[in-house]
This record gives structure tokens, C-alpha cells and sequence, in this order.
């Protein structure tokens, strides 16, 4: 997410994940190591980058669950949505 300040006023922007940022998202998960990853997208397999794109459009349209996954409940609109998963 990018933010612009003017005055008293903040502009956010939403970037999405697409395949040119493999190698930064990549740089950054080994970065962080050990550490605790927030939010838990962060701790998917992203070994196959593409895969994992896939797997977070599926989560943002709730497409392509399975039985006994994580419930997710949308707030927002579809593109700039905010997610919160709940245990079934």
C-alpha cells in the first residue's frame, strides 16, 4: 500500500500482487526469517509464485474453497477489500 499526505489529508493506494514482484516479495520473506508473519497469506507455500497468486485471487473472490477451510468474510469493495478468516 502506498500513501500520499497532503496537508491533512492521506491518499492510500492498494497494489496488488502480480509477478513482477516475485523477486521483492521473495527478498522479503527471507528477510524475515523466523519471525512471525502477518498477515498469514504471508506463511503460504510461494515456491510457485504464480500458484500462489492464484491462491490469493481465490481467497479475494472466494472462488475455489474447499470443505473445512477457513471461512473468510469480505468488508469492502471487491479490489480494496479487507479480510478477516474465522476456523470452520
Amino acid at each position: 500500500m502506498s500513501a500520499n499526505v497532503l496537508g491533512d489529508s492521506v491518499e492510500s493506494t492498494l497494489i496488488l500482487p502480480r509477478l513482477d514482484y516475485e523477486a521483492s516479495y521473495n527478498a522479503y520473506i527471507r528477510e524475515l526469517d523466523d519471525e512471525e508473519r502477518y498477515p498469514f497469506p504471508l506463511d503460504f507455500q510461494h515456491s510457485d509464485f504464480a500458484a500462489l497468486l492464484r491462491r490469493l485471487e481465490d481467497y479475494a473472490t472466494g472462488t475455489n474453497r474447499q470443505m473445512g477451510s477457513s471461512r473468510l468474510r469480505r468488508t469492502g469493495s471487491y479490489r480494496a477489500a479487507s479480510w478477516s478468516a474465522s476456523q470452520t
